[in-house]
């Protein structure tokens, strides 16, 4: 058995990577999660379905890239990945001013709905490949075993046991005691995998330390437009502009903030604006922690400040916006 701490996209690799290797490995793993919240990571290359297929080859990916959410819940219940709100929009390009005011553009051919990348939901798509991971089994049938296990977990602590051939790992498991509480388990095995990302929980309780080579850090905001069909944002590119103390991304997702009414537009005379109803743009700052721009884009309008003052295509776009 391997346990695998985090279940984002590291996480479910590593799982469907081994499952994919051997097919007698079984698979724990831990991950606490939120999919509602929101997460920055809002772009993927067209060459993600060529992992896929390699990965799961079973998943739809095609189905969930270019999922209709403007179709109704009748025709979209074959899929048993449908979701209630858009995971992906098509990106159609890219535009970067970085040593000159002008963008220089490399965009798609977008009459036929293709682009080159997806934007996306972040938590929404780690939850797709949660849901897919922790149905791979041995054998077609429900009956046969789970290849992979996944729990919703906290990693609590490890530690080496059984003269250093086995590990012992503590996690705090949700709602699996009588009462519904919380509740810490104790697994020992010989392999464990931390795909934890930057919080390297596992590392951390075992003396590593995390070596900075610089101080990026990034701010960011979410901007949501009044729902109206004949006003949604018609820009699908990525954009990226320089300032003097930073840089700039934009782009398109479609994350539906939870204070946000859902809204479904209908794009039936227009193959790319037909998978690109988002109204939810995010603005991402980069920056050295040590700069002084770094403490005014920490608050709202610190941000906004230093965005429209700083920027000159973002801003103009989000006017429009």
């Amino acid at each position: 058995i391997v346990i695998v701490v985090g279940g984002s996209v590291a996480g479910c690799s590593t799982a469907l990577s081994l499952v994919r290797r051997d097919s007698d490995a079984s698979v724990l793993v831990l991950d606490n999660a939120d999919a509602s919240l929101f997460k920055v990571g809002t772009a993927l290359s067209e060459e993600i379905q060529q992992v896929f297929s390699y990965l799961a080859p079973h998943l739809p990916v095609e189905e969930l890239l270019l999922q209709d959410t403007s179709s109704s819940s009748s025709e979209n219940e074959t899929s048993h990945y449908h979701y209630s709100c858009p995971i992906f929009t098509r990106s159609s390009g890219n535009a970067c001013a970085w040593s000159s005011p002008s963008l220089q553009e490399n965009v798609a051919n977008t009459s036929d709905g293709s682009g080159i990348g997806w934007h996306l939901d972040r938590s929404k798509f780690d939850q797709i490949l949660r849901d897919f991971v922790q149905e791979q089994r041995r054998g077609s049938s429900k009956s046969e075993k789970k290849m992979v296990t996944l729990r919703k977990a906290s990693f609590q602590a490890i530690e080496r046991v059984d003269e250093g051939r086995s590990w012992a790992v503590v996690a705090q498991e949700d709602g699996h005691s009588d009462r519904g509480q919380p509740q810490e388990k104790l697994y020992i095995l010989k392999w464990v995998v931390d795909a934890s990302g930057r919080d390297a929980v596992v590392a951390n309780q075992l003396g590593a330390r995390t070596v900075k080579f610089d101080n990026l850090t990034a701010y960011y905001g979410l901007f949501t437009q009044i729902p109206d069909a004949l006003r949604a944002d018609p820009d699908h590119r990525s954009i990226i502009e320089a300032s003097e103390h930073g840089w700039w991304y934009t782009a398109q997702t479609p994350y539906n903030p939870p204070y946000h009414p859902s809204t479904t537009y209908n794009y039936s005379d227009n193959n790319f604006n037909k998978y690109n109803t988002s109204n939810v743009r995010v603005v991402i700052y980069y920056t050295d922690e040590s700069d002084p721009s770094a403490r005014y884009a920490k608050t709202s309008s610190g941000f906004l400040k230093s965005l429209f003052r700083g920027t000159f295509h973002i801003a103009r776009l989000l006017t429009k916006f």
